[in-house]
């Protein structure tokens, strides 16, 4: 390389300035005006700027048409130009041509770029991708088949898959999943003449291929799939899916072992077939299992699954798919199974992911030692409510009603002083998710009880409001709300004549000014007092409603609407407190709830005046045969609506 860049260096610097080199045959003179008499050695290595000088100057000599001196330091030259003393001037581009062709020569043979050019490996190691790009050097110059067609026929008996075929500017592309065909493409640089003369430049690389799913590529999954699954087996064979003769014919790529791939023919078997008992995903080059995750989820039913001849190199890849039912699983072929020298060690490896498997890589294992709690011990059903006791349930609603219509009610929140026992105890949380600006809590925060964030005990006591007047009062400070009942989740921990323990939490919206929707948590003490309940201790947590809540909501909401304009004559009917009620408990049995107040009354009439659509006098009437029980006027006036019972004055205002 040192040589090759000293030729460049000179030829370069003789053409820009050929007559501004020093001349050994010009005597040089010192400083005092005498002659300077040296002794040059030219075996020294001090010396050799000498000798290149002298080489430097026959060359000037040449390209500027001058006499060249024979002496005997040309003799190590002759091989750049034999049996010449002279150079002519119409030689002179001639000779540099040369010289040039000489270095672009030298450059390729000594080439250490790996992505340059001329390379040319004997050997390089195999991709851990299994895909490797072949790139000819102006290959737009011929035909797709021409070029395919010479390449192939070089290196027989080995054959070759060309996938993601492209021609650009300068190169014509493409990949190959054979390791071999590769080497042999690799080492075929330089080797082939095209029919021009030209001999083609090849340069292999190992590549990790992106394919980006667009609507054409969807549709081939889709349409290879369909043709790969039997129905009534209820079986998928997905083997060597890249190589599908849908895919080549559509020039379409679809290599299984790329992710998003992967993902997206999970997706296609959930939705389309969720019932899919074998799956076969052998020879695709799979290496990773991560993204597979996915399958436990869109295939739970799969009993069979073969993965053989993959790339997948530890039997730690397979907790990816624990989870699935496995019965028969196929693995040989992957480097996994040299890691194991006993077969016994294997199969348990195997068990400890997939417990039911009874054949493994073909051969028949001994039934696995199984208890059968496993199966039927399974979890309950959830619920979005819970009651500890059924016979609750009605006080539970006349509760939860009765609490929320007066502390959304406009105005003052005083009449919540009856709900609360003389001792009783508020205590208030506010928090912001981590990320969002606290600002947007307003003033929960400001009386916010948080235990991780007061750390005062003075503060801590202070902000513990004692007493029904207190905590009336801090409720009065807090914004004017309207709670969203369809929301609501009611559990009824403890119920007895003690003691009702109620967790109620769903989400509401502040009236006074525009606010992101908020979350709650509420959790109250109720203990019996003379007639009806009071509240011992109330604790309210409120947070910032998330993006599937409000999504949630807003879905329910547009369904009632959709709903109550399918009925316009029908007046709207209000949406109870999703508490289950059992049918067969009468009301007679429920635990008697405090009567309201007049004010309290006045509202529950003005209430259900707007949600049936009734006068006000008609509507106080169905409170007042109810004795002042909301939720039974409501079911009261439902019924009679539906049986057309209600005459046409109760609606005339």
């Amino acid at each position: 390389m040192h040589k090759i860049r000293t030729q460049k260096n000179l030829l370069i610097k003789l053409l820009l300035n050929p007559g501004n080199e020093h001349d050994d045959r010009v005597p040089s003179h010192n400083n005092d005006g005498g002659r300077r008499v040296s002794f040059k050695n030219h075996n020294s290595g001090r010396n050799k700027h000498n000798r290149q000088r002298g080489w430097d100057t026959k060359v000037r000599a040449a390209l500027m048409d001058e006499d060249i001196e024979m002496s005997g330091n040309i003799r190590g030259n002759e091989r750049f130009y034999p049996d010449r003393s002279l150079l002519r001037v119409s030689e002179r581009f001639s000779f540099a041509r040369n010289i040039m062709t000489n270095i672009n020569n030298n450059r390729r043979r000594n080439n250490h770029d790996e992505g340059g050019w001329g390379r040319n490996p004997k050997f390089f190691q195999e991709s851990p991708t299994q895909w490797y790009k072949i790139s000819v050097r102006n290959g737009h110059k011929y035909d797709k088949d021409y070029l395919l067609k010479l390449l192939a026929g070089f290196i027989k008996p080995h054959t070759m898959v060309p996938y993601l075929f492209k021609v650009s500017r300068d190169e014509t592309s493409f990949i190959v999943e054979d390791h071999q065909a590769a080497q042999e493409l690799a080492n075929a640089d330089r080797k082939i003449t095209a029919n021009d003369g030209w001999k083609l430049f090849i340069r292999v690389r190992p590549v990790t291929p992106f394919v980006e799913i667009d609507t054409k590529l969807s549709t081939a999954i889709k349409g290879v799939m369909s043709t790969r699954y039997n129905a009534e087996l209820k079986t998928l064979n997905l083997s060597k899916f890249h190589s599908d003769g849908l895919f080549i014919s559509q020039d379409v790529f679809c290599p299984l072992n790329r992710p998003n791939i992967m993902m997206a023919v999970l997706d296609i078997i959930g939705e389309i077939i969720p019932d899919l008992i074998a799956l076969d995903l052998s020879d695709n080059k799979l290496n990773v299992t991560e993204h597979m995750k996915l399958m436990v989820e869109k295939c739970p039913n799969v009993k069979m699954l073969h993965l053989g001849n993959n790339k997948l190199r530890d039997i730690k890849q397979l907790e990816a798919l624990k989870g699935l039912p496995l019965e028969e699983l196929i693995l040989d072929g992957n480097s996994l199974c040299d890691r194991f020298s006993e077969q016994e060690t294997y199969i348990r490896a195997v068990r400890q992911r997939f417990p039911k498997v009874i054949k493994l890589d073909g051969m028949d294992l001994p039934p696995p030692i199984l208890f059968d709690v496993e199966d039927e011990g399974r979890l309950p059903v959830s619920r979005p409510s819970f009651l500890a006791s059924e016979e609750g349930a009605i006080v539970v609603r006349q509760f939860i009603e009765q609490y929320y219509f007066l502390y959304d009610a406009e105005g003052s929140r005083e009449p919540l002083h009856q709900a609360y026992h003389d001792s009783a105890v508020f205590s208030l949380d506010a928090y912001a998710p981590p990320g969002e600006p606290y600002g947007q809590m307003g003033p929960y925060l400001a009386e916010s009880r948080n235990l991780t964030r007061v750390s005062n005990l003075d503060r801590r006591v202070r902000l513990m409001k004692k007493g029904k007047l207190s905590i009336v009062e801090a409720l009065n400070h807090l914004p004017r709300t309207k709670h969203y009942p369809t929301t609501f989740h009611i559990d009824l921990v403890i119920f007895t004549p003690q003691l009702i323990q109620l967790n109620v939490c769903g989400l509401f919206s502040e009236t006074v000014k525009k606010t992101p929707m908020r979350y709650f948590n509420r959790v109250f003490l109720i203990v019996p007092t003379g007639s009806g309940f009071c509240i011992i201790n109330d604790q309210l947590t409120v947070l910032l409603a998330t993006s599937e809540q409000v999504k949630k909501y807003n879905k329910i909401k547009a369904e009632a609407a959709a709903a109550a304009a399918s009925q316009p004559d029908v007046p709207p009917p209000v949406v109870p407190v999703p508490v289950p009620v059992p049918e067969a408990l009468p009301v007679a049995n429920a635990i008697p709830v405090a009567e309201p107040d007049l004010a309290m009354k006045q509202q529950m009439v003005t209430t259900l005046a707007a949600n049936t659509g009734m006068n006000l006098i008609w509507s106080e009437k169905c409170l007042n045969e109810t004795n002042w029980n909301f939720e039974q006027a409501m079911f009261a006036f439902n019924k009679l609506q539906k049986a057309g019972s209600i005459p046409a004055q109760a609606f005339v205002k």
